[in-house]
């Protein structure tokens, strides 16, 4: 193994420690949790899913978490002051989105259109991008909340990270 190669091997080493360290936390295990809870949704369901292609909800929402705590672990070094108001702006977003958006999300009821507006051409396509709306906007708020619990966790991992980086240096 020559020098190069070798140098680049102890780099991902050091990554791959400093990256448990990161999850070593209670904020990054939280923030790992909140990552695989769509999936472990699916089992037990405490969080109602979308109507609409919930199995695609569920993908999205683990990969997008998944990604934002990746994407937290990478900025831990280049975001010297994170501003935790922000994740506390996350963590009643998603409290709300749960809580009283998604219990309370109703279901078209297609049978009281009929076909009264089958005959008006604009009517028809005003009530097809009503519901093609209605049913975008389930699976987003699903989405979403998963994104904002990861964010949460993450931010404060990442900050606890850099308090325990910052005593280790001054030792």
């Amino acid at each position: 193994m020559d020098k190069s190669n070798e140098s680049i091997f102890k780099g991902i080493i050091n990554d791959f420690q400093s990256f448990l360290k990161y999850l070593a936390s209670l904020w990054g295990l939280l923030s790992i949790f909140s990552a695989f809870f769509p999936l472990i949704n699916n089992f037990f369901p405490l969080i109602p899913l979308p109507s609409l292609r919930p199995d695609v909800c569920v993908l999205l929402s683990t990969l997008g978490s998944v990604f934002v705590v990746f994407f937290q672990f990478t900025n831990r070094k280049e975001t010297a002051k994170i501003d935790v108001r922000e994740s506390g702006f996350a963590y009643v977003a998603a409290i709300t989105l749960i809580y009283l958006v998604l219990p309370n999300f109703p279901d078209i009821p297609f049978e009281i259109y009929g076909n009264w507006y089958m005959s008006m051409p604009w009517i028809k396509f005003l009530v097809n991008f009503i519901i093609l709306i209605w049913f975008l906007i389930e699976p987003a708020l699903y989405i979403l909340i998963f994104y904002l619990f990861t964010k949460l966790f993450s931010v404060l991992a990442v900050k606890e990270w850099q308090t325990r980086e910052n005593e280790t240096r001054a030792i």
